[in-house]
């Protein structure tokens, strides 16, 4: 399974989170979901750093768009 490194915008369709991810193998590639272009940068250690300099926002859990305040109420 990928690693998600981070998101980046996509150049082919603007989508500005676009996932830059490491395959099996460590290497980084980028990955659009909404026009599902990919570019592989085959362990190329210029086109590596050239990727991970477009990346804007660092992996991290995904929030859940339901408050813990909310959660509480009714019970």
């Amino acid at each position: 399974m990928a690693k998600v490194v981070g998101q980046c915008t996509c150049p082919e369709c603007g989508f500005t989170d676009a996932e830059v991810r490491r395959d099996r193998n460590a290497h980084l590639y980028r990955y659009c979901p909404d026009c599902t272009a990919q570019y592989f940068t085959y362990g190329d250690a210029v086109k590596s750093a050239n990727l991970l300099r477009q990346v804007v926002a660092p992996a991290g859990p995904r929030s859940s768009s339901r408050s813990p305040a909310l959660a509480t109420v009714g019970a």
